[in-house]
């Protein structure tokens, strides 16, 4: 039983390394030598009989096995601090504390939701706030536990995990094409006013790719939007041509909103980003739901683009 504890106790210490990204951070943390925490993380090493982390002066990496280990890991700390808040503040407390969960406005009913209400059901005494989520910075995603962005912050009180990339398309209005001319050819894309995110005189290319071979064309003329919930409202106002995930593209093919342009050509995908708080959240369990997102937000994408 007491190898069983001390186990226990080392796996949970190798799940807070990986989460503070280091054997230093952790022994600060925690008020412990740096030497105690490599001993204890050699120990289960030799136990389990598989290295956890490469090891250098300068970094940390996690291994194929120490992944794998580390998401049981993050339940076993899940479990336990949701047993002392039992413990200490009571069941009800623990029913009453919602996971702050922020999405983008057009994920949130045909993805998110569905992800949300079957995390609720596997764990029933914790509930899900979802949030509309219209920024990715910083103090946009400091107001919720969990955040799942179009963009990662540049700011390294945050961890960003990337949850799927999406596959792109360029999409236009029909009035706007029929009122500025065909688009044969992707330098075309030049003659057309074309909706950018935050543009700027760096702004980067559109690359197109077909039969393996690369093109990059820049839009010559922006239509600047603050995110992508407005690219798509002033793609449908005929305002420009837009790079848009196929997410949000298709359903207005369907109704004939909006035309497909380019169909040989493939273009980057898109990221999607899970971001949480470095130092994690005092409220149990919402690593759990992280780990359920990262499980099923690709699978959830695929089925809202077939039927949305």
């Amino acid at each position: 039983m007491q190898s069983e504890l001390k186990n226990i106790y080392n796996l949970a210490l190798f799940a807070r390394i990986v989460q503070l990204g280091g054997i230093s951070r952790c022994a600060q943390e925690m008020g412990i030598e740096r030497t105690t925490v490599s001993r204890r993380l050699a120990e289960l090493e030799n136990t389990l009989g598989v290295r956890l982390l490469k090891r250098s002066p300068q970094m940390i990496s996690v291994t194929d096995a120490g992944r794998v280990c580390f998401s049981h890991c993050e339940q076993i700390v899940e479990l336990a601090q949701l047993a002392q808040t039992v413990a200490t503040k009571g069941e009800q407390t623990v029913k009453a504390q919602a996971i702050r969960l922020g999405a983008p406005p057009e994920l949130i009913e045909n993805v998110v939701e569905p992800i949300v209400n079957k995390f609720e059901t596997d764990n029933p005494m914790t509930k899900v706030q979802v949030m509309p989520l219209f920024d990715s910075n910083p103090d946009a995603i400091s107001s919720v536990d969990l955040a799942i962005s179009w963009s990662a912050p540049d700011d390294p009180g945050f961890v960003a995990r990337r949850l799927a990339g999406l596959d792109q398309a360029v999409y236009a209005a029909p009035s706007l094409i029929s009122r500025s001319g065909s688009l044969d050819a992707p330098e075309h894309i030049q003659k057309f006013p074309c909706v950018l995110i935050r543009p700027s005189s760096t702004r980067p290319a559109w690359r197109f790719t077909r039969d393996g071979e690369h093109v990059n064309h820049k839009p010559s003329t922006p239509v600047a939007v603050a995110n992508i919930h407005e690219a798509v409202l002033s793609t449908l106002a005929g305002l420009g041509l837009a790079l848009l995930p196929e997410y949000l593209g298709e359903p207005f093919i369907r109704d004939g909103r909006l035309v497909s342009l380019f169909p040989d050509y493939r273009f980057n995908t898109q990221p999607v980003y899970l971001v949480s708080p470095r130092r994690g959240t005092d409220i149990p369990r919402a690593n759990m739901l992280r780990m359920m997102l990262e499980q099923m937000f690709e699978e959830k994408i695929a089925l809202a683009v077939v039927t949305s």
